[in-house]
């Protein structure tokens, strides 16, 4: 593997630190704040750097010396991994594995660097070779980055470094080559990036939307509520007077018998806007998610 200087594996291990506060949408957020938050890192010796620090801390160390109290991260990376070996490192990633690490590109790159040292016979041919590559490239990098998208978890990812050859023409020629590769990488997580906002957002409105919706009925059920139980209390009272009368002589049974049945309706309407009036109230805390047990325990006294 090339050379990395030690800045950049500074940087690395803080761009790593910075991953584990990734933000995500509320409910998935309180879930994952349920548990501790563990890093597992994916891909190449960019990550699984052990071997080329001499005495010196490697990222993994690096990291999980950085990372909050209670927080962890693993290392999943091999040395000399190809972008369809993560494919592989994930099968036996860790289960309570919180957030996802990919550094992968590298040593395809690496595979391909044969093609600077071929001639065309012009620049046409020469785009053709690099296109071939890219489109291997681009295909490798989609399939596993939609395995690692499955495991619906946070995921950063990392571009390629600059190579550094002692021969200026050399760097020159590996830079561009590599410019090739990075654009895959960047162009799939700008794509998935812009996916996975616009499903939030989505998610967003049509919660709102919800929230809405259930606090307008919750309101509505209020009113129609105490609506009908001043009829039922009219309702009652209008029977008692037509029992009295009938007991004076001035009304009959089945003047008695419509104001019974005028006032059941208006206890049947009655029972029916209580029952509409709490699964309102119940969809309106779960569209602002704070459905929980003591919630339906609540409702025991109202079915007393």
């Amino acid at each position: 593997m090339f050379d990395i200087p030690a800045s950049r594996r500074s940087f690395m291990t803080g761009a790593l630190v910075g991953a584990c506060g990734l933000s995500l949408p509320t409910r998935r957020a309180a879930a994952t704040e349920a548990r501790k938050k563990h890093i597992v890192l994916l891909g190449d010796s960019i990550l699984a750097n052990g071997a080329y620090v001499g005495d010196g801390p490697d990222v993994i160390e690096q990291l999980n010396t950085s990372l909050p109290a209670g927080a962890r991260a693993t290392l999943g990376a091999m040395d000399g991994s190809v972008t369809s070996g993560v494919r592989l490192q994930l099968q036996i990633a860790p289960e309570d594995a919180t957030h996802f690490v990919i550094s992968a590109g590298g040593n395809d790159a690496l595979h391909n660097a044969g093609l600077l040292e071929e001639k065309a016979s012009s620049v046409a041919e020469a785009l053709e070779k690099l296109a071939v590559v890219r489109e291997a490239f681009e295909r490798e990098y989609r399939a596993m980055l939609d395995d690692v998208l499955a495991r619906g978890l946070p995921v950063a990812v990392c571009t390629i470094y600059d190579a550094r050859f002692p021969d200026a023409k050399q760097r020159r020629l590996a830079s561009l080559g590599l410019t090739i590769f990075n654009d895959c990488i960047t162009r799939e997580a700008a794509a998935r990036y812009v996916e996975a906002s616009e499903r939030e957002k989505k998610q967003h409105r049509a919660a709102v939307r919800a929230a809405t919706d259930a606090y307008r009925a919750v309101v509505a059920d209020v009113s129609r509520v105490k609506a009908l139980a001043r009829s039922v209390l009219s309702t009652e009272a209008a029977l008692q007077a037509v029992r009295a009368g009938y007991h004076a002589g001035t009304r009959t049974v089945l003047d008695v018998l419509d104001a019974q049945r005028v006032h059941l309706r208006a206890r049947r309407d009655h029972a029916v806007d209580r029952y509409h009036y709490l699964v309102s109230t119940l969809r309106l805390k779960e569209a602002a998610g704070f459905l929980g047990q003591p919630d339906l325990e609540t409702l025991a006294p109202w079915f007393d």
